[in-house]
């Protein structure tokens, strides 16, 4: 292969994956940590609402409603923005919120990955088919996550794989895996309502309202 065909597979893959990430332009970079920071924040607040769930016998059945903005923010604004929400907003709430003493971070870097790889596919989110697809993507991938954080625990903390099981995987499972499945594309539609229907509808009566003043 030419080095001219090389340099011009170089700035493909490059074009690409600035594209991918959201960071073409310096305008485009700065949303994307802007969407970051604010879906972080939302994090924070949706992690203030009590759990809603239901014992029977040793699990817990519910949903985990700021779980699910890590891979919804990841499908609008893509990778880099699925994985900061994912890796410091779990971090800052654990930190902020329950005044967890961090020694690790590393247990945090798993639900990074899991906005990082559903922000590399592409969804229509006014599409049902598509947001079906979001919805199972963003499941298989939380199941890697399940096991990236039940493997870290058992390497990093000094604790039984029944304590473990008990106390991180269970709960993801009965509780995160049921938010991620249901809850992704309902996000993901409501954001696309808002963005692309109710925000212009607003913005175009205000105008009418000052051009009727005027």
């Amino acid at each position: 292969m030419s080095e001219e065909k090389k340099n011009k597979r170089k700035k493909i893959s490059g074009k690409f994956l600035s594209e991918k990430f959201q960071i073409n332009s310096a305008k485009s970079f700065l949303i994307t940590i802007l969407y970051s920071f604010i879906t972080i924040g939302l994090y924070l607040l949706f992690s203030l609402i009590p759990q809603l769930y239901t014992v029977v016998g040793l699990f817990r059945f519910g949903l985990i409603l700021p779980l699910v903005l890590i891979p919804t923010i990841g499908a609008i604004r893509g990778p880099l923005a699925g994985f900061i929400t994912g890796y410091i907003g779990t971090l800052l709430t654990d930190l902020v919120l329950y005044r967890v003493v961090l020694v690790f971070t590393i247990p945090y870097i798993p639900f990074g990955l899991l906005g990082f790889i559903v922000g590399f596919a592409n969804y229509q989110l006014n599409n049902g088919k598509s947001l079906v697809k979001l919805a199972i993507f963003s499941t298989l991938t939380f199941l890697l996550s399940i096991l990236l954080i039940t493997a870290i625990s058992l390497t990093l903390q000094n604790v039984s794989l029944l304590v473990v099981v008990a106390f991180a995987t269970l709960p993801l499972l009965t509780m995160g895996l049921p938010s991620i499945f249901l809850l992704t594309p309902l996000y993901c539609r409501l954001w696309y309502i808002i963005a692309y229907n109710a925000y212009p509808s607003l913005l175009n009566l205000i105008n009418k309202l000052k051009s009727r003043e005027e």
